[in-house]
Protein backbone atom coordinates (compact mmCIF):
# COMPACT_ATOMS: atom_id res chain seq x y z
CA UNK A 1 0.00 0.00 0.00
CA UNK A 2 2.86 2.37 0.84
CA UNK A 3 4.60 1.75 -2.49
CA UNK A 4 1.33 2.28 -4.35
CA UNK A 5 0.73 5.52 -2.47
CA UNK A 6 4.25 6.72 -3.30
CA UNK A 7 3.78 5.94 -6.98
CA UNK A 8 0.46 7.80 -7.00
CA UNK A 9 2.02 10.80 -5.28
CA UNK A 10 4.93 10.81 -7.74
CA UNK A 11 2.55 10.68 -10.70
CA UNK A 12 0.44 13.52 -9.28
CA UNK A 13 3.58 15.62 -8.77
CA UNK A 14 4.58 14.90 -12.36
CA UNK A 15 1.18 16.09 -13.63
CA UNK A 16 1.44 19.32 -11.59
CA UNK A 17 4.98 20.02 -12.82
CA UNK A 18 4.11 19.36 -16.47
CA UNK A 19 0.96 21.48 -16.25
CA UNK A 20 2.95 24.33 -14.69
CA UNK A 21 5.63 24.03 -17.37
CA UNK A 22 3.01 24.13 -20.13
CA UNK A 23 1.32 27.20 -18.58
CA UNK A 24 4.60 29.08 -18.12
CA UNK A 25 5.80 28.14 -21.59
CA UNK A 26 2.56 29.33 -23.19
CA UNK A 27 2.75 32.54 -21.15
CA UNK A 28 6.29 33.20 -22.35
CA UNK A 29 5.25 32.39 -25.91
CA UNK A 30 2.44 34.95 -25.66
CA UNK A 31 4.90 37.60 -24.51
CA UNK A 32 7.25 36.73 -27.35
CA UNK A 33 4.48 37.06 -29.94
CA UNK A 34 3.40 40.41 -28.47
CA UNK A 35 7.00 41.71 -28.57
CA UNK A 36 7.42 40.59 -32.18
CA UNK A 37 4.13 42.25 -33.18
CA UNK A 38 5.18 45.52 -31.51
CA UNK A 39 8.60 45.36 -33.19
CA UNK A 40 6.96 44.87 -36.58
CA UNK A 41 4.81 47.96 -35.97
CA UNK A 42 7.91 49.94 -35.00
CA UNK A 43 9.73 48.95 -38.20
CA UNK A 44 6.72 49.74 -40.42
CA UNK A 45 6.13 53.12 -38.76
CA UNK A 46 9.83 54.02 -38.93
CA UNK A 47 9.92 53.16 -42.63
CA UNK A 48 6.85 55.31 -43.27
CA UNK A 49 8.36 58.21 -41.30
CA UNK A 50 11.63 58.01 -43.23
CA UNK A 51 9.68 58.05 -46.51
CA UNK A 52 7.84 61.17 -45.33
CA UNK A 53 11.21 62.80 -44.59
CA UNK A 54 12.37 62.19 -48.15
CA UNK A 55 9.08 63.62 -49.48
CA UNK A 56 9.59 66.75 -47.33
CA UNK A 57 13.06 67.28 -48.76
CA UNK A 58 11.84 66.89 -52.36
CA UNK A 59 8.92 69.26 -51.80
CA UNK A 60 11.15 72.00 -50.39
CA UNK A 61 13.66 71.69 -53.21
CA UNK A 62 10.81 72.17 -55.71
CA UNK A 63 10.43 75.76 -54.40
CA UNK A 64 13.34 76.87 -56.58
CA UNK A 65 12.63 74.62 -59.58
CA UNK A 66 11.81 76.33 -62.86
CA UNK A 67 8.10 76.99 -63.53
CA UNK A 68 6.98 75.54 -60.20
CA UNK A 69 4.53 77.06 -57.71
CA UNK A 70 6.20 77.49 -54.33
CA UNK A 71 2.82 77.90 -52.60
CA UNK A 72 1.55 74.57 -53.98
CA UNK A 73 4.69 72.67 -52.99
CA UNK A 74 4.61 74.33 -49.58
CA UNK A 75 1.13 72.90 -49.02
CA UNK A 76 2.41 69.39 -49.82
CA UNK A 77 5.40 69.92 -47.53
CA UNK A 78 3.15 70.92 -44.63
CA UNK A 79 1.03 67.76 -45.06
CA UNK A 80 4.18 65.60 -45.06
CA UNK A 81 5.47 67.34 -41.92
CA UNK A 82 2.15 66.66 -40.17
CA UNK A 83 2.27 62.98 -41.20
CA UNK A 84 5.86 62.70 -39.98
CA UNK A 85 4.90 64.29 -36.66
CA UNK A 86 2.12 61.72 -36.19
CA UNK A 87 4.53 58.87 -36.97
CA UNK A 88 7.02 60.20 -34.42
CA UNK A 89 4.26 60.23 -31.81
CA UNK A 90 3.32 56.64 -32.68
CA UNK A 91 6.95 55.54 -32.42
CA UNK A 92 7.24 57.07 -28.96
CA UNK A 93 4.27 54.98 -27.82
CA UNK A 94 5.61 51.77 -29.39
CA UNK A 95 9.26 51.94 -28.31
CA UNK A 96 10.51 50.99 -24.85
CA UNK A 97 14.27 51.37 -25.15
CA UNK A 98 15.58 54.60 -23.50
CA UNK A 99 18.13 55.14 -26.27
CA UNK A 100 15.41 54.86 -28.92
CA UNK A 101 13.27 57.41 -27.07
CA UNK A 102 16.21 59.84 -26.93
CA UNK A 103 16.68 59.50 -30.70
CA UNK A 104 12.97 60.17 -31.29
CA UNK A 105 13.13 63.31 -29.13
CA UNK A 106 16.13 64.51 -31.14
CA UNK A 107 14.27 63.77 -34.41
CA UNK A 108 11.27 65.85 -33.23
CA UNK A 109 13.56 68.74 -32.29
CA UNK A 110 15.27 68.61 -35.70
CA UNK A 111 11.87 68.57 -37.40
CA UNK A 112 10.93 71.81 -35.55
CA UNK A 113 14.22 73.36 -36.68
CA UNK A 114 13.46 72.33 -40.26
CA UNK A 115 10.06 74.03 -40.08
CA UNK A 116 11.78 77.30 -39.12
CA UNK A 117 14.28 76.94 -41.99
CA UNK A 118 11.39 76.27 -44.37
CA UNK A 119 9.61 79.49 -43.34
CA UNK A 120 12.74 81.51 -44.14
CA UNK A 121 13.22 79.73 -47.47
CA UNK A 122 9.60 80.33 -48.51
CA UNK A 123 9.83 84.06 -47.71
CA UNK A 124 12.97 84.35 -49.82
CA UNK A 125 11.34 82.61 -52.77
CA UNK A 126 8.22 84.81 -52.59
CA UNK A 127 10.47 87.90 -52.37
CA UNK A 128 12.29 86.90 -55.55
CA UNK A 129 15.52 85.93 -53.78
CA UNK A 130 15.82 82.55 -55.55
CA UNK A 131 19.61 82.25 -55.25
CA UNK A 132 19.59 82.85 -51.49
CA UNK A 133 16.65 80.49 -51.08
CA UNK A 134 18.49 77.73 -53.02
CA UNK A 135 21.57 78.11 -50.82
CA UNK A 136 19.45 77.84 -47.67
CA UNK A 137 17.40 74.87 -48.93
CA UNK A 138 20.35 72.79 -50.18
CA UNK A 139 22.46 73.43 -47.09
CA UNK A 140 20.50 73.84 -43.85
CA UNK A 141 17.31 72.31 -45.24
CA UNK A 142 18.93 69.12 -46.55
CA UNK A 143 21.14 68.74 -43.46
CA UNK A 144 18.27 69.22 -41.00
CA UNK A 145 15.81 66.81 -42.65
CA UNK A 146 18.62 64.24 -43.11
CA UNK A 147 19.24 64.44 -39.36
CA UNK A 148 15.56 63.68 -38.75
CA UNK A 149 15.73 60.57 -40.95
CA UNK A 150 18.99 59.40 -39.37
CA UNK A 151 17.59 59.77 -35.86
CA UNK A 152 14.51 57.76 -36.81
CA UNK A 153 16.67 54.94 -38.22
CA UNK A 154 18.86 55.02 -35.10
CA UNK A 155 15.77 54.71 -32.88
CA UNK A 156 14.53 51.76 -34.94
CA UNK A 157 17.90 49.96 -34.64
CA UNK A 158 18.06 50.55 -30.88
CA UNK A 159 14.56 49.16 -30.41
CA UNK A 160 15.35 46.08 -32.53
CA UNK A 161 18.41 45.33 -30.39
CA UNK A 162 16.45 45.81 -27.16
CA UNK A 163 13.58 43.56 -28.29
CA UNK A 164 15.98 40.84 -29.48
CA UNK A 165 17.71 40.90 -26.10
CA UNK A 166 14.37 40.49 -24.32
CA UNK A 167 13.40 37.66 -26.66
CA UNK A 168 16.67 35.87 -25.90
CA UNK A 169 15.87 36.06 -22.18
CA UNK A 170 12.35 34.74 -22.77
CA UNK A 171 13.69 31.87 -24.89
CA UNK A 172 16.20 30.92 -22.21
CA UNK A 173 13.42 31.04 -19.64
CA UNK A 174 11.34 28.72 -21.82
CA UNK A 175 14.29 26.36 -22.12
CA UNK A 176 14.71 26.33 -18.34
CA UNK A 177 11.06 25.39 -17.85
CA UNK A 178 11.32 22.58 -20.38
CA UNK A 179 14.59 21.30 -18.90
CA UNK A 180 13.18 21.34 -15.35
CA UNK A 181 10.02 19.52 -16.45
CA UNK A 182 12.11 16.97 -18.35
CA UNK A 183 14.33 16.38 -15.32
CA UNK A 184 11.30 15.83 -13.07
CA UNK A 185 9.73 13.54 -15.68
CA UNK A 186 12.96 11.54 -15.84
CA UNK A 187 13.16 11.18 -12.07
CA UNK A 188 9.53 10.08 -11.84
CA UNK A 189 10.02 7.65 -14.74
CA UNK A 190 13.07 6.15 -13.04
CA UNK A 191 11.17 5.90 -9.77
CA UNK A 192 8.17 4.23 -11.39
CA UNK A 193 10.46 1.92 -13.34
CA UNK A 194 12.28 0.95 -10.16
CA UNK A 195 9.14 0.35 -8.09
CA UNK A 196 6.93 -1.04 -10.82
CA UNK A 197 8.86 -4.30 -11.41
CA UNK A 198 8.42 -5.87 -7.99
CA UNK A 199 8.06 -9.67 -8.13
CA UNK A 200 7.16 -12.21 -5.43
CA UNK A 201 10.08 -14.04 -3.93
CA UNK A 202 10.70 -17.47 -5.40
CA UNK A 203 10.27 -20.67 -3.43
CA UNK A 204 14.07 -21.09 -3.36
CA UNK A 205 14.54 -17.62 -1.83
CA UNK A 206 11.86 -18.31 0.79
CA UNK A 207 13.43 -21.66 1.61
CA UNK A 208 16.71 -19.89 2.42
CA UNK A 209 14.96 -17.48 4.84
CA UNK A 210 16.26 -18.03 8.40
CA UNK A 211 13.82 -19.36 10.98
CA UNK A 212 11.83 -16.90 13.07
CA UNK A 213 14.18 -17.26 15.96
CA UNK A 214 17.14 -16.20 13.88
CA UNK A 215 15.56 -13.27 11.99
CA UNK A 216 17.68 -10.79 13.89
CA UNK A 217 20.95 -12.46 12.87
CA UNK A 218 23.00 -11.39 9.85
CA UNK A 219 22.88 -14.06 7.14
CA UNK A 220 25.32 -13.84 4.21
CA UNK A 221 23.74 -13.68 0.76
CA UNK A 222 24.13 -16.80 -1.39
CA UNK A 223 24.23 -14.76 -4.63
CA UNK A 224 25.05 -11.18 -5.65
CA UNK A 225 22.08 -8.82 -5.52
CA UNK A 226 22.48 -7.91 -9.19
CA UNK A 227 22.57 -11.56 -10.37
CA UNK A 228 19.38 -12.00 -12.47
CA UNK A 229 19.30 -15.69 -11.55
CA UNK A 230 18.36 -14.71 -8.01
CA UNK A 231 15.07 -13.26 -9.29
CA UNK A 232 13.93 -16.19 -11.44
CA UNK A 233 10.67 -17.77 -10.34
CA UNK A 234 9.97 -21.55 -10.27
CA UNK A 235 6.89 -23.69 -10.53
CA UNK A 236 7.13 -24.74 -6.87
CA UNK A 237 4.34 -23.33 -4.68
CA UNK A 238 5.37 -20.41 -2.52
CA UNK A 239 5.34 -20.85 1.24
CA UNK A 240 2.41 -19.24 2.98
CA UNK A 241 3.18 -15.87 4.51
CA UNK A 242 1.08 -13.24 6.20
CA UNK A 243 3.46 -10.45 5.11
CA UNK A 244 3.50 -8.97 1.55
CA UNK A 245 6.57 -9.88 -0.54
CA UNK A 246 9.35 -7.27 -0.49
CA UNK A 247 9.94 -5.01 -3.47
CA UNK A 248 12.95 -6.06 -5.55
CA UNK A 249 14.73 -3.34 -7.55
CA UNK A 250 15.61 -4.94 -10.89
CA UNK A 251 17.80 -2.05 -12.13
CA UNK A 252 21.35 -1.34 -11.09
CA UNK A 253 21.61 1.93 -9.19
CA UNK A 254 24.79 2.87 -11.08
CA UNK A 255 22.95 2.74 -14.44
CA UNK A 256 20.11 4.90 -13.13
CA UNK A 257 22.52 7.47 -11.70
CA UNK A 258 24.44 7.56 -14.99
CA UNK A 259 21.19 8.03 -16.97
CA UNK A 260 20.07 10.83 -14.63
CA UNK A 261 23.42 12.58 -14.90
CA UNK A 262 23.48 12.22 -18.68
CA UNK A 263 19.97 13.67 -19.08
CA UNK A 264 20.87 16.53 -16.77
CA UNK A 265 23.96 17.31 -18.88
CA UNK A 266 21.86 17.19 -22.08
CA UNK A 267 19.47 19.72 -20.52
CA UNK A 268 22.37 22.05 -19.70
CA UNK A 269 23.93 22.09 -23.20
CA UNK A 270 24.71 25.63 -24.36
CA UNK A 271 27.28 24.83 -27.08
CA UNK A 272 27.06 22.22 -29.84
CA UNK A 273 30.69 21.22 -29.14
CA UNK A 274 29.49 19.56 -25.91
CA UNK A 275 27.38 17.03 -27.83
CA UNK A 276 30.09 14.54 -28.97
CA UNK A 277 31.02 13.65 -25.41
CA UNK A 278 27.36 13.31 -24.38
CA UNK A 279 26.62 11.07 -27.38
CA UNK A 280 29.59 8.88 -26.49
CA UNK A 281 28.28 8.52 -22.92
CA UNK A 282 24.82 7.62 -24.25
CA UNK A 283 26.35 4.92 -26.47
CA UNK A 284 28.27 3.49 -23.51
CA UNK A 285 25.14 3.46 -21.35
CA UNK A 286 23.17 1.58 -24.03
CA UNK A 287 26.17 -0.64 -24.94
CA UNK A 288 25.68 0.60 -28.50
CA UNK A 289 28.21 0.38 -31.32
CA UNK A 290 26.67 3.43 -32.98
CA UNK A 291 23.74 5.81 -32.80
CA UNK A 292 22.07 8.34 -35.08
CA UNK A 293 19.61 11.13 -34.30
CA UNK A 294 17.36 11.41 -37.37
CA UNK A 295 15.42 14.66 -37.76
CA UNK A 296 12.55 15.42 -40.10
CA UNK A 297 12.53 18.32 -42.54
CA UNK A 298 10.02 21.17 -42.43
CA UNK A 299 7.45 19.20 -44.45
CA UNK A 300 7.83 16.05 -42.37
CA UNK A 301 8.43 14.01 -45.53
CA UNK A 302 12.10 13.06 -45.14
CA UNK A 303 14.35 12.08 -42.23
CA UNK A 304 18.01 13.15 -42.30
CA UNK A 305 20.84 12.45 -39.83
CA UNK A 306 21.45 15.37 -37.47
CA UNK A 307 23.77 13.82 -34.85
CA UNK A 308 25.83 10.62 -35.09
CA UNK A 309 28.28 8.59 -33.07
CA UNK A 310 30.35 5.51 -33.87
CA UNK A 311 30.38 5.77 -37.67
CA UNK A 312 33.22 6.72 -40.00
CA UNK A 313 33.03 9.71 -42.31
CA UNK A 314 32.93 7.36 -45.32
CA UNK A 315 29.95 5.49 -43.87
CA UNK A 316 28.11 8.73 -43.16
CA UNK A 317 28.76 9.96 -46.70
CA UNK A 318 26.90 6.90 -48.02
CA UNK A 319 24.04 7.34 -45.59
CA UNK A 320 20.88 8.27 -47.55
CA UNK A 321 17.89 10.28 -46.39
CA UNK A 322 14.89 8.18 -45.33
CA UNK A 323 11.45 8.87 -46.73
CA UNK A 324 8.60 9.05 -44.24
CA UNK A 325 6.78 6.15 -45.93
CA UNK A 326 9.87 3.93 -46.20
CA UNK A 327 9.52 0.28 -45.17
CA UNK A 328 11.98 0.19 -42.29
CA UNK A 329 12.03 0.53 -38.51
CA UNK A 330 13.28 4.13 -38.56
CA UNK A 331 10.45 5.44 -40.73
CA UNK A 332 7.88 3.25 -38.93
CA UNK A 333 8.94 4.56 -35.51
CA UNK A 334 8.65 8.15 -36.80
CA UNK A 335 5.24 7.64 -38.44
CA UNK A 336 3.67 5.87 -35.47
CA UNK A 337 5.62 7.70 -32.75
CA UNK A 338 6.35 4.32 -31.17
CA UNK A 339 9.46 2.41 -30.17
CA UNK A 340 10.67 -0.21 -32.66
CA UNK A 341 13.28 -2.98 -32.27
CA UNK A 342 15.10 -4.89 -35.00
CA UNK A 343 16.45 -8.33 -34.10
CA UNK A 344 20.01 -9.24 -35.07
CA UNK A 345 20.23 -11.78 -37.90
CA UNK A 346 23.00 -13.43 -39.94
CA UNK A 347 25.77 -11.57 -38.18
CA UNK A 348 24.15 -8.14 -38.61
CA UNK A 349 23.61 -6.07 -35.45
CA UNK A 350 20.24 -5.40 -33.86
CA UNK A 351 18.72 -1.98 -33.34
CA UNK A 352 16.39 0.01 -31.09
CA UNK A 353 14.56 3.00 -32.57
CA UNK A 354 12.87 5.45 -30.15
CA UNK A 355 10.76 8.46 -31.31
CA UNK A 356 11.69 12.05 -30.40
CA UNK A 357 8.41 13.45 -29.11
CA UNK A 358 7.72 17.15 -28.45
CA UNK A 359 4.64 19.24 -27.82
CA UNK A 360 4.24 19.66 -31.59
CA UNK A 361 4.49 15.92 -32.29
CA UNK A 362 7.20 13.52 -33.40
CA UNK A 363 10.20 15.43 -34.85
CA UNK A 364 12.56 12.51 -35.42
CA UNK A 365 13.95 9.30 -33.94
CA UNK A 366 16.95 8.02 -32.01
CA UNK A 367 18.34 4.91 -33.77
CA UNK A 368 20.69 2.78 -31.64
CA UNK A 369 22.77 -0.07 -33.10
CA UNK A 370 23.38 -2.81 -30.51
CA UNK A 371 24.85 -6.32 -30.41
CA UNK A 372 24.64 -9.45 -28.28
CA UNK A 373 20.85 -9.37 -28.23
CA UNK A 374 20.67 -6.04 -26.37
CA UNK A 375 17.75 -4.99 -28.59
CA UNK A 376 15.55 -7.50 -26.72
CA UNK A 377 16.44 -6.11 -23.28
CA UNK A 378 13.46 -4.28 -21.77
CA UNK A 379 15.68 -2.14 -19.49
CA UNK A 380 17.75 -1.18 -22.54
CA UNK A 381 14.61 -0.23 -24.49
CA UNK A 382 13.37 1.84 -21.55
CA UNK A 383 16.75 3.57 -21.30
CA UNK A 384 16.63 4.38 -25.02
CA UNK A 385 13.18 5.97 -24.57
CA UNK A 386 14.42 8.06 -21.63
CA UNK A 387 17.41 9.36 -23.60
CA UNK A 388 15.23 10.02 -26.67
CA UNK A 389 12.84 12.08 -24.52
CA UNK A 390 15.73 14.19 -23.23
CA UNK A 391 17.35 14.62 -26.66
CA UNK A 392 13.96 15.74 -28.05
CA UNK A 393 13.97 18.72 -25.67
CA UNK A 394 17.39 19.71 -27.04
CA UNK A 395 16.90 19.31 -30.81
CA UNK A 396 13.13 19.86 -31.02
CA UNK A 397 13.51 23.61 -31.65
CA UNK A 398 15.00 26.92 -30.50
CA UNK A 399 18.57 28.26 -30.58
CA UNK A 400 20.25 25.03 -29.47
CA UNK A 401 19.21 23.15 -32.62
CA UNK A 402 20.27 25.99 -34.93
CA UNK A 403 23.88 25.63 -33.68
CA UNK A 404 24.05 21.89 -34.48
CA UNK A 405 25.51 21.04 -37.86
CA UNK A 406 23.61 18.23 -39.66
CA UNK A 407 25.42 14.89 -39.34
CA UNK A 408 27.65 16.11 -36.52
CA UNK A 409 30.00 13.23 -35.62
CA UNK A 410 30.99 12.48 -32.04
CA UNK A 411 34.62 11.83 -31.24
CA UNK A 412 35.39 8.33 -29.92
Amino acid sequence: MTARWLRGTAFAALVVVLASAVFLTLDREGRIRASLAALKSVEQTAQRAASAGYDIRSSQQAYVATAQSAEWWHGRLVSHIEALGRDLGSLRQLTTDPGALNDLDAAAASLDTFAQVDERALRMVLAGQGADASLLIFSEGVETISTVVQRIDSARSAEVLAVNARLAVERRSQGSFVAAAAAVALLVAVFLLATGHARPRSAEAQAEEPPAANKGAVVPSAQPVDDPVADRSTDAPAAASDEPPPIVDRRRAAELHEAAGLCTDFARVVDAHELPGLLARAADLLEASGLIVWMTDADGAVLRPLLTHGYSAAALARLPAIARDADNATASSFRRAELRAVEAADGSPGAIVAPLLTASGCVGVLAVEVRNGREASEPNRAMARILAAQIATLVGGGPAREEIAPGQQAVG
